[in-house]
């Protein structure tokens, strides 16, 4: 086959800023028996030749070169190796990438997989299949054990249909695209410059909801194929090319406008697919019509069994020890997951660090599982084809059960010869989170009537009974501990999730009231154990750089992202007078969560002290905003006992003046906006009228021209006065 010198130079060159930048390739064998994949580098200066001069040593797994170099072109050709170059920058891992050069997607049309019930369905449908003259290859398949399936791979005909509707339908979200032709389909990039490690996999999963590509062509060192190498997976050889070349360099915020980016969509498909692993349920087989023929497929995909999975654990084990909660958990987690699991056999053998079994949560005829060793020695279950991944036993436990965190970790190591015993401090805390619960049946509105105006709102004591719960299953050990109570971190989107709430906003709103009032407690920063610490300043990081790469409005929302929060609970009958106090003085003050749940908001209302228990952080009440918050006092004052009252509208309106001291001693004089004005006077109204003055609504044309209020309207007006 002929190529073009430079092509396969001119299309890296796309995605490098720099002649030196390195790329990372490898080849894998085309068919069985081929041989093993080998690993390259390169930097982009060093390919700017013939490609048929493309050689270098192979890296071996200890990083040590082979002796003899490899020749691309030759051993893509003569030993059926495909050659493949890693899209992103920085290494050959996922863990090493530094820096995301495009977004992709793999489409293919060639082939499809069905799953039947029977030797005796798999001939009938294969007879099927090859009787529509539509399929190059069909044949009946049978695992090792014993279960069926039909593997069919369309004619070049058929795939050259599918390629051209793809495209035809595709056509706008490809315009700007770089297209590249496979055998089977295109592998399709989109470059972009600035997008972070976290963005990228969220619009990977977004892309291959919307195209229907290939599920697992989305991590961070995917590798594709380089054009001008052939293709020869299949007894027709295909060289690769490029169908359509572009030099636009998408920005994050340019890419997710113009392909109407929804990562919102992206969970509502997930669910409608049913793929929530948690919840026990997967994606099933249905007909598909193909546009370009008016015909149907089967689509096989993915079905969890949930609780029916076939998956079966060991049984308890007569008692041989005796450990703490904590100490539990980190023997699970040290065992191999077989000490647990008695089918599928999920043993690795001797010397080996992974091993392959039929998944358990869908009909797997061909094992897509794999069990392995993690960078932390500790084993994990993962399917590539329905994607349930665990961590360990545990999650394998719940999710065949659905049991709590805290039952699990006891059954689990029951299996394995240990009773799981209460400490004191354990014990201690469970009758608080009883006592919790018992507190919100009594009689509230009787005992307690200020709470319980604030609480029986809005579902106010669903939140309590949530976080109290979600606090009693979050006991580890007394190391994670402060003031005596277990620390738990709560998030506002989970908790929006769980109870089902409308908006973050509200929620965060909410939990600040319950703080405020003295239900909870969130934890000083420098008491937040360690490894809760860094697992939740890498959370907040990957907060900050998704809104970033929102545009300006996203990097200014970056700006006042605050530190994940960590909460213990409170023992509330201990605390029911206090908690009564307080939501009495917030009613007395007026207190309103629109106008004073913020940090200077509440800080004026109710003072500096309190504010920090619901926002620790060091926002302080501005020069600015205590500046013109005096001057205003000084109006109202002036306007009370020269006329007996002060209109509010009246202040808005005048022009209001006000000296502040910069960083260098100078003096400044500042001119208030009308929002300024409306802004302190909605949250220092209290502090405004001390204790001298009230204010008072009015709404009469009468009565508002006692006032000195002339306008021919029905505007209410508020008139502070002398009490």
């Amino acid at each position: 086959m002929s190529s073009n010198n430079n092509i396969a130079y001119k299309f890296l060159s796309l995605f490098s800023s720099s002649e030196d930048e390195e790329f990372h390739f490898r080849t894998f064998p085309e068919q069985k028996g081929g041989g093993y994949a080998k690993n390259f580098v390169h930097k982009l200066d060093e390919l700017n030749k013939d490609i048929s001069k493309w050689s270098s040593q192979a890296i071996k797994r200890d990083g040590t070169p082979e002796k003899y170099p490899t020749h691309y072109k030759s051993y893509n050709e003569k030993k059926k190796h495909g050659f493949y170059f890693v899209v992103n920058f920085g290494g050959s891992t996922d863990d090493k990438i530094k820096k995301i050069r495009a977004f992709y997607i793999d489409v293919d049309f060639a082939k499809e997989k069905h799953s039947v019930n029977s030797e005796g369905e798999a001939q009938k449908l294969a007879g099927e299949l090859k009787e529509t003259g539509r399929y190059k290859k069909v044949q009946v398949n049978r695992t090792k054990s014993g279960n069926h399936f039909v593997t069919a791979r369309f004619t070049k005909k058929e795939v050259l249909l599918a390629k051209n509707e793809f495209l035809d339908k595709h056509s706008e979200a490809f315009k700007d695209a770089l297209i590249v032709e496979t055998y089977s389909g295109f592998h399709i990039y989109w470059l972009v410059s600035n997008c972070s490690i976290s963005l990228f996999a969220k619009i990977e999963e977004y892309l291959i909801f919307k195209f229907k590509s290939d599920p697992q062509v989305k991590n961070l060192s995917r590798v594709l194929r380089v054009p001008e190498f052939v293709h020869q997976k299949y007894e027709e050889p295909f060289q690769i090319r490029v169908l359509q070349w572009t030099e636009r360099r998408f920005t994050v915020d340019e890419f997710t406008s113009e392909l109407n980016v929804n990562f919102q969509w992206v969970e509502e498909q997930k669910k409608k697919e049913k793929v929530l692993q948690t919840k026990g349920y997967g994606k099933k087989s249905f007909k598909e019509v193909i546009d370009h023929t008016g015909l149907e497929r089967t689509v096989t995909e993915t079905e969890f069994k949930g609780k029916n999975a076939d998956i079966e654990f060991v049984y308890p084990k007569p008692t041989v020890k005796k450990v703490t909660f904590s100490e539990a958990i980190q023997e699970i987690k040290s065992r191999p997951i077989s000490d647990f699991v008695s089918k599928p056999d999920m043993s690795i053998n001797p010397g080996e660090s992974k091993t392959r079994v039929c998944c358990p949560f869908h009909n797997d005829t061909n094992p897509s599982a794999e069990v392995f060793t993690s960078k932390r020695h500790q084993q994990v279950f993962y399917c590539h084809s329905c994607q349930v991944g665990t961590k360990d036993a545990i999650g394998l436990y719940m999710i065949k059960t659905h049991s709590s965190f805290r039952n699990t970790v006891k059954r689990l190591a029951a299996m394995i010869g240990i009773k799981v015993v209460k400490t004191e401090w354990e014990q201690d805390l469970k009758e608080i989170y009883d006592d919790n619960r018992e507190f919100l049946e009594q009689d509230l509105e009787l005992m307690y009537p200020n709470l319980y105006y604030y609480i029986s709102q809005y579902g106010r004591i669903t939140y309590l009974r949530y976080l109290n719960d979600k606090g009693s299953v979050n006991i580890l050990s007394e190391e994670f501990s402060y003031e005596e109570k277990n620390v738990y971190f709560a998030s506002m989107s989970f908790i929006k999730k769980e109870l089902n709430k409308k908006s973050v906003k509200t929620v965060h709103r909410t939990v600040c009231l319950l703080l405020l009032l003295g239900f909870f407690k969130r934890v000083p920063e420098e008491f937040i154990p360690e490894r809760f610490r860094k697992n939740a300043e890498i959370k907040r990081l990957d907060i900050k750089l998704e809104l970033k790469e929102q545009g300006p409005l996203g990097e200014k929302r970056a700006e006042f992202v605050r530190n994940i929060n960590f909460y213990i609970v409170q023992n509330w009958a201990d605390l029911a007078f206090e908690i009564e106090q307080m939501a009495f003085l917030l009613r007395e003050k007026g207190f309103s969560l629109n106008k004073h749940m913020n940090k200077i908001g509440l800080t004026k209302l109710m003072g500096e002290e309190i504010a920090n228990r619901v926002f620790q952080d060091d926002r302080r009440v501005n020069q600015k905003f205590d500046r013109l918050e005096e001057k205003i006092k000084e109006i109202v004052d002036t306007e009370i006992s020269e006329v007996g009252y002060c209109r509010v509208d009246d202040v808005l309106s005048r022009q209001i003046r006000y000296q502040i001291t910069e960083s260098d001693g100078k003096k400044k004089i500042k001119k208030a906006t009308f929002k300024e004005k409306e802004d302190v006077i909605t949250r220092s109204l209290s502090t405004i009228l001390e204790d001298k003055y009230i204010v008072k609504t009015v709404q009469s044309k009468e009565k508002k021209k006692l006032f000195g209020y002339t306008k021919n309207d029905t505007k209410k007006i508020k008139v502070i006065l002398n009490k």
